[in-house]
């Protein structure tokens, strides 16, 4: 019921980009595809960020991204810690690889990607970091892998997976309060090994 929600909640919240593979599946075989994606997204470049016990999401994003903006404001602002494995796409706009790279070069991350949504220009779709100047072959290569993963399977921003005791979960845009507090409670702290 949670996954039927969360695929409504991304069809109509006016998110970026087009829809993926992911939903071109029938909905009987949508979990295990969902747990498909879920396992092959953890192999690729982001970072982690928030306290190694807590409950576990791994999130797409653009930097340049406004909804992504929106919705690291609000998780910002969650009293329940999750540990977050980010994963930065560039899509949205020609700056975004390199605010992409920026995070990934990041000595802390996390604050990176804080200092990039709490300074975002939303009238602009520009995230508040300023984008690396030069990016190394090796990690535009990676971040290129990432966008075209999420653009293949997902199409949405942001998005994000959580295991939970039913497998793995994937939820489109900003949840509410109350569906934070529905998935710290369901999220579990491990991933299975792929």
């Amino acid at each position: 019921m949670l996954l039927v929600f969360a695929l409504l909640l991304g069809l109509l919240s006016g998110s970026a980009a087009a829809e993926g593979v992911l939903f071109q599946h029938p909905l009987k075989a949508l979990p295990h595809a969902v747990s498909r994606v879920f396992a092959q997204a953890r192999s690729l470049r982001g970072f982690y960020s928030g306290p190694s016990g807590a409950p576990r999401l791994l999130v797409f994003f653009d930097p340049d991204c406004p909804f992504c903006a929106h919705f690291w404001q609000h998780f910002h602002r969650l009293h329940t810690p999750f540990r977050v494995f980010g994963v930065p796409v560039a899509y949205v706009r020609p700056s975004s690889l390199g605010r992409a790279a920026a995070l990934l070069q990041a000595t802390h991350p996390a604050r990176a990607l804080t200092f990039n949504e709490s300074h975002f220009h939303f009238h602009q779709h520009l995230g508040g970091l300023m984008p690396a100047y030069t990016v190394p072959a090796a990690l535009q290569a990676a971040i290129r892998r990432n966008t075209r993963f999420w653009h293949r399977e997902l199409g949405f921003l942001p998005c994000f997976f959580y295991q939970g005791r039913q497998g793995a979960h994937l939820m489109l845009g900003t949840p509410n309060a109350f569906q934070w507090r529905q998935i710290a409670t369901h999220a579990q702290t491990v991933w299975p090994t792929p």
